[in-house]
């Protein structure tokens, strides 16, 4: 395990290390949809049923105050039979009971599971080593009840959200991935990153793990993941492979100024980072677009005394006017005294 493994997991961060066959046996999959910039796109008839399980187990939580994932159920239970509602609610217990307690990314056994179940094809059973058997009896139980009244639509709405993100890659990602590269002082990744599209997902809207290998899963129901936010939001995914420098950058500025630089700090950067480069080449297209850490009022909400360094350090970083050390020495430097305590 290597430091950023153990720097991910301690800090809240959106990924997480597992270990897991190399992405080219995942090739052939019937859940491939396509490839572009090296982002290989599935809709996995087993990692939507699963999310789905997690997604109303969830919901139940919700009614009780606890957070909700992202996107919307499809809703399809209230045509189910009495004994189709029995089976449904049953699977539906087990992941209230063992699994919603598990958080679909930082939980080790969550990410096997992921990969199991994405690697699996049609056939359950190659995954079976690797699933709790609560999980397995529940997933095969509710298999041809999701299958008959709700997969159809859900695979067609992700197959539709993936050509539309295709799209939108393909016309910004010429402008946008070189500069993240260098920005961050790694290379776009030259290898495919599987991205998995599900109707509904993990509560922030797309999640990433480091691997081998490195895996995205993204809710294609979740209003902020639409039009050109999608870009966006497969940027800044993928940019969780790329910013172990700047991560590295904060903090050496940090040990060298003797302060505690906070830990979440250089995934603010990511965020502001993706969000006004996406911005940016929209900009030079005469589109109009607001970054996700404004549209949806996140950097007010989570990190709104970060927001004044972040916003008069960065736009020099991003238009080469400061080094990443030059960048990291600012933000610690402009962190307000009581985010950056001595340790």
């Amino acid at each position: 395990m290597n430091t950023r493994t153990l720097s991910a997991a301690a800090i809240l961060c959106l990924t997480i290390v597992a270990t897991a066959p190399a992405l080219a046996q995942q090739q052939g999959n019937a859940s491939t949809v396509g490839r572009t910039v090296n982002l290989e796109f599935h809709s996995d008839f087993w990692l939507n049923l699963h999310h789905a399980l997690y997604v109303a187990a969830s919901d139940r939580g919700a009614r009780n105050g606890t957070a909700r994932p992202a996107g919307e159920s499809g809703g399809f239970e209230a045509s189910l039979s009495p004994e189709e509602r029995q089976i449904w609610d049953g699977a539906v217990d087990v992941y209230a009971r063992d699994f919603v307690s598990k958080d679909l990314l930082f939980d080790y056994q969550m990410t096997s599971v992921k990969i199991a179940l994405g690697e699996t094809g049609e056939d359950l059973a190659a995954a079976a080593r690797t699933l709790p058997a609560p999980m397995k009896n529940a997933l095969e139980a509710a298999a041809p009840i999701y299958r008959a009244h709700s997969w159809e639509a859900d695979d067609r709405a992700n197959r539709a959200w993936i050509a539309e993100a295709r799209r939108h890659l393909e016309e910004l990602a010429p402008a946008v991935t070189p500069r993240l590269g260098a920005l961050f002082g790694t290379v776009w990744p030259t290898a495919p990153v599987r991205v998995d599209a599900v109707r509904v997902g993990f509560r922030l809207g797309a999640y990433t793990s480091n691997g081998p290998p490195d895996w995205i899963v993204i809710s294609t129901s979740d209003p902020n993941n639409q039009g050109w936010a999608q870009a966006e939001v497969l940027f800044h995914e993928t940019s969780h492979l790329l910013i172990h420098p700047v991560e590295q950058a904060l903090y050496v500025a940090g040990r060298d100024a003797h302060v505690a630089v906070p830990r979440v700090l250089w995934h603010v950067v990511l965020f502001y980072t993706a969000g006004e480069l996406t911005r940016q080449a929209l900009a030079s297209r005469k589109v109009a677009y607001q970054p996700y850490l404004y549209a949806t009022g996140l950097f007010d909400r989570a990190w709104p005394t970060y927001r004044p360094a972040i916003e008069r350090v960065l736009p020099d970083f991003l238009a080469g006017k400061r080094t990443r050390e030059d960048m990291a020495q600012a933000l610690v430097r402009a962190i307000p005294a009581a985010e950056g305590s001595r340790p």
